[in-house]
């Protein structure tokens, strides 16, 4: 699994070959296809733990978020959501990659992620944003335009560390 991951996160998904996953990993191709049906049943063991294990940890923050201990700058609420996802952004960066990647292109992956992300924490996260509108520390626009420039901002972080910017130095630029 590890040479697959690999392969995967160094080549894409549709550049990496079975053939080649296995003689990194070195066995028998054949060995591949008798555990996973087929290239996307392998792509499957990858990226289920990721998507039903580590993606709801991302959004753990939100149910611990009080609103009450946000201050008006709002950085009580940014900054540890910010610097837990860079570092969990840097310390899982290949399956991670592997994942974006995926999104990208498979609407059924999405719809996956849609399904795993916590309804506990988005309803937290509501009552948190409602809060924050009341005392006028957040913008009063509907909550998915916010998660919106949310997800931009990380999101177009994440995008940029895993695909287009050199790793050193990452960390301390998102301060």
């Amino acid at each position: 699994m590890v040479s697959c991951h690999r392969r995967f996160a160094e080549y894409g998904y549709a550049n990496a070959s079975t053939k080649l996953v296995a003689q990194k990993a070195k066995v028998a191709e054949g060995n591949i296809f008798a555990k996973f049906k087929n290239k996307a049943g392998l792509l499957d063991a990858i990226l289920q733990p990721v998507m039903t294990q580590i993606v709801p940890k991302i959004f753990s923050h939100f149910v611990t978020t009080n609103a009450a201990d946000v201050d008006d700058d709002l950085e009580n609420l940014i900054r540890p959501l910010v610097e837990e996802r860079i570092s969990f952004l840097m310390a899982n960066a290949k399956v991670l990659k592997l994942l974006f990647s995926e999104l990208a292109y498979s609407q059924a992956r999405r719809d996956q992620l849609a399904q795993v992300i916590p309804a506990a924490q988005v309803a937290r996260m509501t009552t948190v944003f409602a809060t924050l509108k009341q005392r006028g520390i957040l913008v009063d626009w509907p909550d998915t335009q916010i998660y919106q420039v949310l997800w931009s901002m990380v999101g177009g972080a994440a995008v940029n560390y895993l695909f287009f910017s050199a790793k050193a130095g990452f960390q301390a630029h998102c301060r």
